[in-house]
């Protein structure tokens, strides 16, 4: 990643789909920093130390999407599920500072519909900073 590279901030809430969105990205070359991951490491003992994000896209969906992504994917308990959602910032706060919002209550291809656009307006956008990037 250079020093004119386009960077991208992408944020949500639990079980929104991030990971799924920073997969389809990094099939269209895109460098990934994965701030969850960091995260993760930060609080692990021994861990690393954060440093400031900049959101600059969201991903809401429902608070029953949410859920169901808990219960299925994460084989979480109801309990436990309500109690991880109830933990969250509120998904509001995050979507009014955000240049772009994200639906993601519909199907996979729905949001890779989604992702395309964004992808081509970017390049649209930012021709310069984007080719770096094969596709």
């Amino acid at each position: 990643m250079s020093r004119k590279s386009l960077v991208i901030g992408l944020t949500g809430n639990i079980a929104t789909g991030k990971s799924t969105i920073l997969s389809y990205l990094r099939e269209k070359c895109a460098f990934i920093i994965d701030a969850d991951k960091l995260g993760h490491r930060v609080i692990e003992p021994g861990g690393l130390m954060a440093t400031r994000t900049a959101p600059n896209s969201v991903r809401p969906s429902r608070l029953s999407t949410h859920r169901r992504r808990l219960l299925e994917a994460r084989r979480m308990e109801e309990s436990e599920a309500r109690q991880m959602i109830d933990l969250q910032p509120p998904q509001a706060a995050k979507v009014n500072q955000a240049d772009r919002v994200i639906e993601n209550d519909g199907s996979l291809t729905e949001l890779h519909a989604q992702l395309d656009a964004i992808w081509e307006d970017l390049k649209r956008r930012y021709p310069r900073r984007m080719t770096t990037l094969a596709r």
